[in-house]
């Protein structure tokens, strides 16, 4: 490799080790999976795309611990979304959401990750376009009741129809987008805007499904920030820990360029 090349992939495994410090999520307190229990919970497959390209140009270890570094903070999304890493199947992550611990909201939480992790896809792919790669993503989800139990290396799964339909929803939406079924749709509700897609060949289904696409936040989402908004300006009392924690976080990003504005800062 030459030294630019050397420079570059020096300056994306930092970027990870950056991202994996601020992503870093803890689940200790999370149950462990029952083999055998019934759960209801929606399935999330994304594919990334450009990596097989990649391998033609670059040493093997060097794509090894570039992919390894973008699953990892792939991962990281997931678990800060509530989720859980079901496994890895190469250049493809599964992921499930109510598996582990249920909430009411798990296809929102499910969406929303999937959006943002096809978001980080792209601002990775954009940084490897300057150098001649191109990497994309697609992502799908469907929600309804699985299986979870060990599959013959042991390892605790989901099995069911659910989880098949969420890969054809992935491997039929678009580079760069989130494909799900009409029961995500109707879960996460006013959370999103929807693109219709209407019905879709299927491959495995005797019959079309009905599918969307996330657009956007919806009115529910809009509505919650709106009111976070108005709350901005009320001054954080007792918060001595978390603000320098932020002021941190904010360092580490800024590259040492940002300071804190101790003028009408918060009352300790």
């Amino acid at each position: 490799m030459t030294p630019q090349t050397i420079d570059w992939i020096s300056t994306l495994y930092q970027d990870h080790d950056d991202l994996g410090e601020i992503f870093s999520t803890s689940a200790s307190t999370t149950p462990a999976l029952l083999p055998g229990e019934r759960r209801t919970v929606a399935v999330l497959f994304l594919d990334l795309e450009g990596f097989t390209a990649m391998s033609e140009q670059l040493d093997h270890e060097t794509l090894h611990k570039i992919t390894s570094g973008v699953m990892g903070r792939l991962s990281r999304m997931v678990e800060f979304h509530g989720g859980y890493v079901d496994k890895f199947e190469g250049d493809r992550i599964m992921a499930l959401f109510g598996a582990e611990m249920a909430h009411e909201n798990d296809c929102v939480r499910a969406v929303s990750c999937a959006m943002r992790m096809v978001g980080v896809v792209q601002e990775f792919s954009a940084f490897l376009r300057d150098r001649g790669f191109a990497v994309d993503s697609r992502a799908g989800i469907s929600f309804g009741d699985v299986t979870v139990a060990p599959d013959p290396s042991g390892h605790i799964t989901a099995t069911g129809d659910i989880v098949n339909t969420a890969s054809r929803m992935e491997e039929t939406a678009e580079a760069g987008t989130v494909q799900v079924t009409e029961d995500v749709r109707i879960a996460a509700g006013e959370h999103f805007d929807w693109e219709d897609l209407g019905l879709v060949p299927v491959r495995g289904k005797t019959g079309e499904l009905h599918t969307f696409r996330p657009a956007g936040p919806g009115r529910r989402q809009l509505e919650r920030w709106e009111r976070a908004r108005e709350l901005s300006s009320v001054p954080f009392v007792g918060r001595t820990h978390e603000l320098r924690t932020l002021a941190d976080i904010l360092q580490k990003q800024s590259g040492g360029s940002y300071s804190r504005n101790r003028r009408g800062g918060a009352r300790h």
